[in-house]
């Protein structure tokens, strides 16, 4: 039976939203957890998930339920191979984890490699490779869709070009079987993709792929995708007559219209060097974000994460002072530091505290959480819950509308796989 989940998640939401709009904006420390990472949470903003020290020192995939309900909860490793394991997503209600674990090299029984994972109740479960005899084998989970049903990531493959060595091939996982994404080159010379995000949806994948230099063809760049209907398509770059052309797209909202990344462009303070830029991408179009930096520089941002309803944007920055975590919405159309956000805005004491992560946030762009070093000088997380301007319960019956409609076709084309 094909697992439907979209009831649960439909009501998640519009508690979510009804709830946002009523709560007042708060500050939560987490606690310090040795060699604590934070890649990403669930979209209903109860999870974290990434990676931990164990009591042997061993680094581990976790799940950590941020309500309190539940402490920190090590996930595990697959079987074979060295014993190393991290999470990277997790599914709307966080029930379902995607990562990678260390397994042993199905060609080279001394050695181990990457192996893309799925964990659910209580089992991890490896999903495979694309081509399980390349050269260097290995294969990673990044994302996964909101029901759980669909993973992106990336796997190693014979490149085309030289069969001796081993390309990255940006992959979808579903109902059991990994499937190939291909490359963006159509001059048969670049071969490389990953894919980094998902639609909530599952039917849009983002990522960057290696594509021919506009400025030098016999030269390769790293190019945005997005991939959609079979169909691998460039996004382009912000400016492709800069130093370095590159960009690339780290997340999608809910249906995949929003994509949102990082692209460079001319260093404004020395045209000769070029530095990545956030992006937000909509209706065809690339649109920098601008850094927080003011005119002295240093100049560098970078967007990691989207809302569902592709108005909320997070990421990281330089400053004169290093390194800083940022939201841009919509509404305000700037880039704001979270720390300004928080002590300005919303009254919260920071003092110690040194930001420079990008944060991880739920899908209604209200809950973030950031990796932070507090005042002792140790790594620790703290959630904080930042009010859109325009109140959450707007996005929340959005999301209602693009689920229910949605749903259908999730379940008639899982149903169709299984006959």
């Amino acid at each position: 039976m094909v697992p439907n989940r979209a009831p649960a998640v439909i009501a998640t939401l519009a508690l979510l939203a009804l709830a946002s709009s009523a709560a007042h904006a708060s500050f939560i420390p987490l606690g310090v957890v040795d060699g604590l990472k934070v890649n990403g949470s669930s979209p209903d903003g109860t999870y974290i998930v990434g990676q931990y020290l164990d009591v042997n020192t061993d680094k581990i995939a976790m799940r950590w339920d941020i309500t309190g309900s539940d402490p920190l909860e090590d996930l595990g490793e697959l079987p074979t191979g060295a014993i190393e394991s991290e999470a990277r997503a997790a599914s709307g209600d966080g029930a379902v984890v995607v990562g990678d674990s260390k397994v042993e090299d199905p060609n080279d029984a001394t050695k181990s490699v990457k192996e893309a994972f799925i964990w659910e109740a209580g089992v991890m479960t490896g999903l495979g490779f694309l081509e399980p005899t390349a050269p260097k084998v290995e294969s990673s989970a990044i994302a996964v869709s909101e029901d759980g049903l669909v993973v992106a990531g990336k796997s190693k493959v014979t490149d085309p070009n030289d069969i001796t060595k081993s390309v990255k091939e940006a992959f979808i996982w579903e109902a059991g079987v990994m499937t190939g994404l291909g490359f963006l080159a159509d001059d048969g010379n670049h071969y490389e993709s990953e894919a980094f995000g998902i639609s909530g949806d599952g039917y849009v994948v983002v990522g960057k792929a290696k594509n021919t230099d506009p400025n030098d063809g016999a030269k390769s760049v790293k190019e945005a995708f997005i991939w959609e209907a079979d169909v691998m398509t460039g996004l382009g770059f912000l400016q492709d007559d800069t130093s370095k052309v590159e960009s690339e797209a780290k997340a999608a909202s809910y249906d995949g219209s929003t994509v949102v990344g990082n692209s460079k462009v001319d260093d404004p303070n020395d045209p000769s060097k070029s530095v990545k830029q956030a992006f937000i991408w909509q209706g065809g179009v690339m649109t920098g974000l601008g850094f927080l930096a003011d005119a002295a520089g240093p100049f560098e941002s970078k967007a990691t994460d989207v809302s569902a309803d592709g108005t909320v944007v997070v990421g990281d920055s330089k400053t004169a002072d290093g390194k800083e975590a940022f939201i841009w919405i919509a509404e305000w159309d700037e880039m704001r530091s979270v720390r300004e956000i928080l002590e300005d805005d919303l009254g919260v004491d920071l003092t110690g505290w040194t930001l420079d992560k990008a944060p991880v946030m739920s899908s209604d762009g209200e809950t973030i959480i950031v990796l932070a070093k507090n005042p002792d000088g140790d790594v620790e997380a703290f959630i904080s819950y930042v009010p859109e301007p325009a109140g959450g319960i707007y996005a929340g019956i959005a999301m209602l509308a693009w689920l229910n409609r949605r749903r259908s076709t999730r379940l008639n084309r899982a149903r169709a796989q299984t006959h």
